[in-house]
């Protein structure tokens, strides 16, 4: 994946004595995918738009053609979060028909320098390329987007680290919830590989961690089936017993949460991650826990209540964002 480092008139920018060109099949030239992102890029502050814009970009790269170019026009952007830049990257580099058909993805950069900035604190470059040299930052104040397809022990153990020095508390005795749920996700996304043959993108997890305030900001993302999916081809019985035809992705979402749904070993679906983190949500440290997945959305509010929520677009893989507070009374 190629990006400019420098913006100019909107266009692409051309190499020293060379136009940019798209590929030429049977003598007709197949002009590049354009996909303009929306001004307020985020899926947490702006989900339906930015919803549209990954769902409508996910359909023209599935329709493509070999060796079809695909520009991500970002320049318009004001306003960007971590978890859209994470979705960003996923998208572009783990798409299997991009792979199969030697796509190529370029793009460029916000004008905005705020934008800009926040890109590029969120490790984004280390995920693309660029004719000219691209900055890599090495920041304080945050553990940048990490991505792999096995649990890393040692990454965790950074970002409890990092969690540990912003907030001053004991590394092992208040980061060991936090630890256990990180650990959980990435081993829901390797148990889901296997079923997920006919997905859009490989399984992947991606992670990244900011310091804020009295908070420190999460976000992970699994690239697989998603939630709903899953728990609709593992407990198909069940699902139509709870709901009957009044099932929503939402409600199935929520349940996960509370560990309604078991295998027949007594096993909570999807190990124990989605109920640890929700306990985590009313006992612990984490708070403003939300999840989207599928056609659903689910947020725990202060109260500790799943607050559920619908889309008409389909979200592919699943997002959890929450906060760990630094600031708790003991």
């Amino acid at each position: 994946m190629r990006f400019r480092g420098r913006i100019k008139r909107g266009k692409l920018k051309k190499r020293k004595g060379q136009a940019v060109t798209s590929p030429i099949i049977r003598g007709e030239r197949i002009p590049p995918i354009i996909l303009q992102a929306p001004e307020h890029f985020s899926l947490v502050n702006n989900k339906d738009e930015t919803l549209a814009f990954f769902d409508m970009a996910l359909s023209r790269i599935q329709n493509c053609k070999v060796r079809q170019s695909i520009f991500f026009d970002l320049q318009k952007i004001t306003t960007i979060t971590p978890d859209a830049i994470m979705y960003l990257i996923a998208m572009v580099k783990n798409i299997k028909r991009c792979r199969a058909l030697r796509t190529s993805c370029q793009g460029n950069m916000p004008i905005d320098p705020n934008a800009r900035a926040c890109i590029e604190k969120s490790g984004f470059y280390s995920f693309v390329s660029s004719p000219s040299p691209l900055p890599h930052l090495e920041l304080k104040s945050a553990v940048q987007i990490s991505s792999g397809s096995e649990v890393d022990v040692s990454l965790i153990g950074s970002i409890c680290s990092f969690v540990s020095a912003k907030s001053g508390l004991p590394e092992r005795l208040y980061t060991k919830g936090l630890y256990q749920i990180i650990i959980e996700l990435m081993t829901n996304t390797i148990q889901h590989a296997y079923n997920n043959t006919n997905g859009i993108m490989d399984n992947r997890w991606y992670i990244y961690a900011e310091d804020s305030d009295e908070k420190i900001q999460f976000v992970f993302l699994d690239t697989g089936d998603g939630i709903p999916a899953t728990i609709t081809i593992n407990f198909f019985e069940k699902v139509a017993k709870l709901f009957g035809s009044n099932v929503t992705d939402a409600k199935l979402i929520s349940s996960a949460l509370k560990g309604v749904y078991r295998s027949e070993t007594g096993e909570r679906h999807r190990g124990k991650g989605l109920p640890n983190i929700y306990d985590a949500s009313k006992t612990d440290r984490i708070s403003n826990l939300n999840i989207i997945s599928g056609h659903g959305q689910c947020t725990v509010d202060e109260s500790c209540t799943i607050l559920e929520s619908s889309s008409t677009i389909d979200f592919a893989g699943t997002l959890f964002c929450w906060q760990f507070d630094k600031t708790v009374e003991v």
